[in-house]
């Protein structure tokens, strides 16, 4: 993993300006291509280590885990909605994305310290492959969604080509937040235990667990100031929603996952050379 043919030394020139800091961002992060491929794979199995099933719990972990809400969330909350569950589980797999990518991503530069002193690695590698790594277990998620649709009887009408757009696009966004978060953490190390406070709080203000329609009109119209909504609502309307696909929904969250990414890439141009003092 340390070999120079998995990762090509390359500086980027924080002089040279907006453009060139960008270009030399995406330039790094290709030319560690390979290294990223082997840590990907390292975490991944790193996850599963020493169980029984190993990487077969990415797919079991999930479809238990949907099988119990299914089982427990209709008794709590009594919402009157068609396939209930199936919006339910559309909201969580996508909330699972967007905190696996702020937490895990929020700790990737400071996990990886170590390494870190011992070689040159691009600062933003880390919180790209924690967001691998969460993009994948989101794929296996949707499947296990798919098997317990059909496990309950429920009536899936999953648009795929709208679903695959949802991906790319919160795809983007959450490696702008992860790269934004790496940066924060190292510098505010107690931000990596408000976040957790902050992201459970954020759960319960987003319709996951209840459609938007049951609050107020004037809660309603407060809720699309909410970012998070926005790219949940997009796999909500992929998987739940048995309406024709509307593409006018990935407006506001294209703008905030460019906006998003742009802002994590300036920040690691800008500060991820000299993260090593801070680690």
């Amino acid at each position: 993993m340390t070999d120079k043919s998995y990762c090509v030394r390359f500086l980027p020139h924080v002089e040279g300006g907006l453009f060139q800091g960008l270009a030399d961002q995406i330039r790094e992060l290709y030319g560690c291509r390979s290294l990223v491929a082997q840590l990907y794979r390292y975490r991944l199995k790193e996850r599963y280590h020493g169980s029984g099933l190993g990487l077969l719990w990415t797919l079991v972990n999930p479809l238990l885990m949907m099988a119990g809400l299914a089982l427990i969330f209709p008794l709590l909350i009594r919402v009157s909605m068609a396939d209930y569950i199936l919006y339910l589980f559309a909201g969580i797999t996508t909330w699972g994305l967007i905190s696996g990518a702020v937490a895990g991503g929020g700790e990737s530069v400071l996990s990886n310290a170590g390494l870190i002193r011992r070689i040159y690695v691009p600062r933003q590698v880390f919180p790209f492959v924690t967001v691998l790594i969460e993009i994948t277990n989101l794929a296996v998620a949707l499947i296990a969604l798919h098997l317990i649709g059909v496990l309950f009887g429920l009536h899936i009408s999953t648009k795929l080509s709208y679903l695959v757009a949802a991906i790319f696009v919160t795809g983007f966004f959450v490696i702008g937040v992860a790269y934004i978060f790496s940066i924060l953490v190292v510098y505010f190390r107690d931000l990596k235990h408000i976040m957790g406070v902050g992201l459970q709080a954020i759960f319960y203000v987003t319709p996951i667990i209840y459609p938007v329609t049951m609050l107020p009109e004037n809660a309603q119209a407060i809720m699309e100031w909410n970012p998070f909504f926005q790219f949940v609502r997009l796999f909500q309307l992929a998987i739940h929603s048995p309406a024709a696909a509307d593409w006018s929904f990935f407006a506001i969250p294209g703008l905030i996952a460019a906006a998003v990414l742009l802002a994590g890439m300036l920040m690691q141009w800008r500060f991820g050379r000299v993260l090593i003092y801070r680690l």
